[in-house]
């Protein structure tokens, strides 16, 4: 075994520019991590998101919650939104485990001892 121990892998899922729908539910199940976009940080903005086919905090944080994932990145941010941070509570009170991504950010993702893992 050259890369060592077998163990589960990490699952990365990204969604951006669609509509909160059913089927993303079923694509980010248990996502190790969750990257969507949060074009719109306000609630007053779901007219909006929907005519131009985005999301806000709010409705990607039902997504995560309801798929639960462990851990949700916002991004793909209107321009119009200089502070995207000043919105984070509006996920948070749906999903606690989200961040904001912000240009260059760096992400460590590390595998975590899966005791459950069964060999084939």
């Amino acid at each position: 075994m050259v890369l060592g121990e077998e163990r589960r892998g990490i699952y990365l899922s990204v969604i951006t520019d669609t509509r909160p729908i059913e089927s993303i539910k079923k694509f980010i199940k248990d996502s190790d991590l969750f990257i969507c976009e949060g074009t719109y940080g306000k609630d007053e903005d779901i007219e909006k998101a929907i005519k131009n086919k985005h999301m806000t905090f709010r409705e990607a944080a039902n997504l995560a919650k309801e798929a639960k994932v462990k851990k949700m990145l916002l991004t793909h941010f209107t321009p119009a939104m200089l502070e995207p941070a000043e919105y984070l509570e509006n996920a948070k009170e749906v999903f606690e485990n989200t961040i904001i991504g912000e240009d260059r950010m760096i992400f460590n993702l590390n595998f975590e001892e899966d005791k459950n893992f069964q060999q084939k």
